[in-house]
């Protein structure tokens, strides 16, 4: 999630069952590995989430919607 959050920032999350997925926050979804994206859009088809770095990000552009039961978090705060 550069350039937002850089390498060593201490991010404080919930887990989806506490805190709902909004459109506009960062969320910790597993794909093959844990990545934080941001969530763009929720519909019926399931959340679609994009990386800040346009360029160089791995998102729902090329893997496309999550299902609910990938979103594990939603980061609700940055210590550092």
């Amino acid at each position: 999630m550069l350039p937002t959050f850089k390498p060593g920032t201490i991010l404080l999350g919930a887990a989806k069952y506490l805190v709902k997925p909004k459109v506009g926050l960062p969320v910790v979804i597993k794909k093959d590995l844990f990545m934080i994206k941001r969530v763009k859009k929720i519909d019926k088809n399931g959340v679609w989430v994009e990386g800040d770095n346009k360029t160089a990000s791995n998102d729902s552009r090329q893997f496309g919607y999550l299902k609910p039961n990938q979103i594990q978090a939603v980061i609700f705060m940055r210590l550092r």
